[in-house]
C-alpha cells in the first residue's frame, strides 16, 4: 500500500504533504512536494515519512508562535520550505486541438506538462465525422443510445447490465461521445489500447476508490499508466469488454440507429489467451475430503447453514448459491410408490426474484444421492417444514449482489483454513464443484453432454439442444451412482437437531418483519460494517529505526510575556 505522503511522477517519487488551511495563506501553498532522490519505494516510502514528521513538527511550532503577541514567524515560513519544497502545477480543464480533454492535471515541472500534453496530443485519436445520415437517428448519441439499450436488458443479470453500463462508460470517457456509426477502427484501437491500463476491480478495493474518486476512466488510465505498480485487467476482461460493446452495436444495427454493421465485431470474437495472473480453482482430493469431513471436525458444523451445503455440494456438484437458494418446494418427489425419487430442482422459480442461474442451461433436475439421503437430508427439510418456512435454509440472508451464497462460503472459509488447516487459495467451497466434476469426467465412461446434464455446463449441437433436451431421471441417477464419490462416516442426522436454531431464525424475521424502516436501515449498516481506519504511515516507524529529519528553525521561540 501506498505511503499516504508518497506521490509519483515521471521525473521520479515525490513527497508531497498538505499544508493545513490556517495556515495556507502564511506559507503561500495548498502542498509542500519535495523530490526524494529515490526511485526506490522502499526507501522512498521512509524518507517520505521521516520528511512528513518534520514538517509537522514546524506546523505546530508556527502555530505557537503565531498565537502570540508580536510573531514572528520568517524563519519557520523559510525552514519549512526548505528542502527544494514547490507547489504543485494544477490544470483544470485542458481542451486539446484534436478534442481530447484534460482535467484535474497535476504535475510537479514546466517539462512534465508539456510531455503529458504532448502524449495527449498524439494519442488521441479523432472519430472519423462519420458517413452520410440517412436517417436523423443515425446522428444520436452513443450516451443516449445507452439508455435504451439498458432499458432492453432490463431482463438480464443485475451483474450484466452494470458492467455493460460500465463498458458504454469507458468508451464515451475514452472516444468521446459520438454517434455509434463515428467509432472507426483507429478509436476502437485506441480504446482497448487505454483500457489495458485500468485497474483490477477499483470498486472493491478502498485505496482505489479514494484514489480515483470522481475521476473518469479516461483519466484513470492515464494515472495508471503514469504511476505504475498497479495491477490492471487482463486479457479475460478485455474480452469480455469487447462482447458487451459488440452486443451494443448489434442493438443499435438492427434497430436501424447506425448505417453499418458493428465496429468490434471481429474484434470480439478474436480469441484472447487465459490470463496467467488469475489462477484457477483447485478441486479437493481425496484426503482433504477426509479431513474435512472428519466427524471430530465437523461437529463443529452447529448451523442448518454450515452443516447442509458442503455435503450438498460434495454428492450433487452444484454451485454455492444454487444450494443457498433453494426453496422446499424445489426438492420434489412427484412419485408415491417410490420414496427414494427425490430431485433437486435448480430452477428459478415463478414469481422469485431472490433466485438466479448462471447462464439458461443452469436450468437442471439433480437426483439426490442415496449418501445424502443416508445422512438424513430429507429428516432435516421435515424440521424445516414443520416451522413454516419456505427455504431450505432460511436464516441465509440475500444481497442483490451475490444472492444468498455469501454467507454459506463465508462461513466455510475459516474452517477450511482455521480447523481443517487446508490454506492453499485455490481451495475453496467451489472446488466441490471442481472435484465432482473432474471424478465424473475422468473416472467414468459417460459422454461430457450426459455429464452436462447434471453438472448445469453447456450442451452443443441440434440433438443434444433441440431433441434430447434432458435426461431421465433414471439415466441421471445412474450417472451420479457411477461417479466415485467418498463414503463418509458422519453420523446420521437425528430429527430435531436444528430447531432451536430454526426457532431463533423464526423470531428473528418475526421481529424484523415488524421493525420500523429506521430499525431496519440500523440493522442493514451493522451487518456492512464500519469502515476501517486507516493507519498514518509515520505512526509505524518502529523504535530504533532512522531517526526522523530535525528540520529546525533558526530563531529561537520568544517567551509569552507575563503581564497582558
Amino acid at each position: 500500500m501506498p505511503a499516504p505522503w508518497l506521490i509519483a511522477r515521471t521525473s521520479g517519487l515525490y513527497c508531497r504533504v498538505f499544508v493545513p488551511a490556517d495556515l495556507r495563506t502564511h506559507i503561500g501553498q495548498r502542498f509542500l512536494v519535495r523530490s526524494l532522490g529515490s526511485r526506490d519505494r522502499d526507501h522512498a516510502r521512509l524518507l517520505a515519512a521521516r520528511y512528513a514528521l518534520a514538517i509537522g513538527d514546524l506546523y505546530r511550532q508556527l502555530r505557537r508562535e503565531l498565537a502570540m503577541p508580536e510573531p514572528k514567524v520568517e524563519d519557520i515560513i523559510k525552514a519549512i520550505q526548505s528542502g527544494g519544497t514547490r507547489d504543485l502545477i494544477r490544470m483544470g480543464k485542458m481542451t486539446l486541438p484534436n478534442g481530447a480533454v484534460i482535467e484535474g492535471l497535476e504535475v510537479d515541472t514546466e517539462d512534465e506538462l508539456e510531455s503529458v500534453v504532448k502524449h495527449a496530443s498524439a494519442a488521441a485519436p479523432t472519430p472519423a465525422s462519420g458517413p452520410y445520415r440517412m436517417f436523423p437517428a443515425y446522428g444520436v448519441l452513443v450516451s443516449e443510445r445507452a439508455k435504451q439499450y439498458c432499458e432492453h436488458l432490463s431482463d438480464t443479470h443485475d451483474k450484466y447490465q452494470a458492467a455493460t453500463k460500465r463498458v458504454l462508460q469507458m468508451l464515451v470517457d475514452i472516444c468521446g461521445d459520438h454517434a455509434p456509426d463515428d467509432y472507426d477502427a483507429d478509436a476502437i484501437d485506441y480504446f482497448e489500447s487505454r483500457i489495458k491500463f485500468l485497474p483490477l476491480n477499483p470498486d472493491k478495493v478502498k485505496a482505489h476508490r479514494e484514489r480515483w474518486v470522481g475521476r473518469n476512466f479516461a483519466q484513470i488510465a492515464n494515472d495508471v499508466e503514469l504511476l505504475g505498480g498497479v495491477k490492471t485487467i487482463g486479457d479475460t476482461t478485455i474480452k469480455g469488454h469487447f462482447q458487451r460493446l459488440a452486443s451494443f452495436f448489434k442493438f443499435c444495427y438492427e434497430r436501424r440507429y447506425m448505417g453499418q454493421p458493428s465496429p468490434v465485431a471481429a474484434r470480439a470474437k478474436k480469441e484472447v489467451s487465459v490470463n496467467p495472473d488469475v489462477p484457477v480453482r483447485l478441486g479437493f482430493s481425496k484426503e482433504e475430503l477426509a479431513v474435512i469431513f472428519d466427524p471430530t471436525n465437523y461437529q463443529s458444523r452447529t448451523l442448518p447453514h454450515s452443516f447442509w451445503p458442503p455435503l450438498m455440494a460434495l454428492y450433487t456438484g452444484a454451485r454455492c448459491n444454487e444450494i443457498a437458494q433453494l426453496y422446499l418446494d424445489d426438492i420434489v418427489n412427484d412419485d408415491p410408490l417410490h420414496p427414494e425419487r427425490w430431485r433437486i430442482m435448480i430452477r428459478i422459480g415463478p414469481g422469485r426474484t431472490d433466485q438466479r442461474l448462471k447462464t439458461k442451461y443452469s436450468n437442471r433436475s439433480i437426483p439426490i444421492h442415496h449418501r445424502l439421503i443416508d445422512l438424513g437430508f430429507i429428516d432435516y427439510l421435515n424440521d424445516v417444514r414443520a416451522l413454516g418456512f419456505e427455504r431450505v435454509f432460511p436464516s441465509l440472508r440475500w444481497t442483490k449482489a451475490a444472492g444468498y451464497g455469501d454467507t454459506v462460503s463465508d462461513m466455510f472459509s475459516p474452517y477450511l483454513r482455521d480447523k481443517v488447516k487446508i490454506t492453499d487459495p485455490l481451495k475453496v467451497f467451489h472446488s466441490f464443484r471442481h472435484y465432482f466434476c473432474n471424478q465424473a469426467n475422468n473416472l467414468t465412461q459417460y459422454d461430457q453432454a450426459r455429464i452436462f446434464d447434471l453438472t448445469g455446463h453447456k450442451r452443443e449441437g441440434v440433438f443434444n439442444l433441440s431433441y434430447a433436451k434432458e435426461l431421465f431421471w433414471e439415466t441421471k441417477l445412474a450417472i451420479l451412482n457411477d461417479i466415485p464419490l467418498p463414503t463418509l462416516t458422519l453420523p446420521a442426522y437425528t430429527p430435531g437437531t436444528f430447531t432451536k436454531e430454526l426457532q431463533a431464525t423464526k423470531e428473528r424475521l418475526r421481529s424484523m418483519s415488524n421493525a420500523s424502516e429506521a430499525i431496519k436501515d440500523s440493522h442493514a449498516k451493522v451487518r456492512r460494517g464500519a469502515e476501517k481506519k486507516i493507519v498514518p504511515l509515520a505512526s509505524k516507524i518502529q523504535e530504533g529505526g532512522p531517526k526522523p529529519f530535525s528540520i529546525k528553525a533558526t530563531r529561537k521561540r520568544v517567551a509569552r510575556p507575563s503581564g497582558g
